[in-house]
C-alpha cells in the first residue's frame, strides 16, 4: 500500500495518556496557556520525506501545500486544508496539533487534547 508522502517505510499511530503535557515539542507554541491536567496525545508517525523547518509553520496555513505536485494530480495535491482544520478544531475543544519533523527522516504529528480528571478511571493500589 502507498500512503502519501511515504512511499516506502511506514506509518505508526500511537496514543498515551499523561498527567500533564510535555514541555518539550516546539517552541512555536506557548504551553503556559494550557492547563496542567491530564492530557491525551495521539501521534501519526511516518517515515515519508520530511518537512522543512522553514515550511513547517506555513502547512498549517489554509490552502497552502509544500511540492504538491502539478495541478491536474489531485491526488497528490489535495486542497491544502486539512491541517489547518485540524488545528483549528483542536483549539476549539483546548487541544493543540504539534509537529515535529526532518527533512527525509519523517514526521510526528501530534494532536494533544485535555482530559478532565473526573473522566479517568478511579484506581487502587
Amino acid at each position: 500500500m502507498r500512503v502519501k508522502y511515504t512511499n516506502e517505510g511506514g506509518i505508526i499511530i500511537r496514543t498515551r495518556l499523561v498527567d500533564s503535557i510535555p514541555d518539550s515539542g516546539p517552541v512555536s507554541i506557548d504551553r503556559s496557556s494550557y492547563p496542567s491536567n491530564p492530557w491525551i496525545g495521539i501521534q501519526v508517525i511516518d517515515t515519508g520525506i520530511g518537512i522543512d523547518p522553514a515550511d513547517q509553520s506555513r502547512i498549517f496555513e489554509e490552502f497552502e501545500q509544500i511540492d504538491a505536485g502539478p495541478r491536474g494530480n489531485s491526488a497528490e495535491r489535495g486542497t491544502g486544508l486539512g491541517l489547518a482544520i485540524s488545528r483549528r478544531l483542536a483549539a476549539l475543544i483546548g487541544g493543540m496539533v504539534e509537529l515535529e519533523s526532518e527533512l527525509d527522516k519523517g514526521s510526528t504529528f501530534t494532536l494533544w487534547l485535555p482530559v478532565d480528571p473526573d473522566d479517568l478511571p478511579v484506581t487502587s493500589k
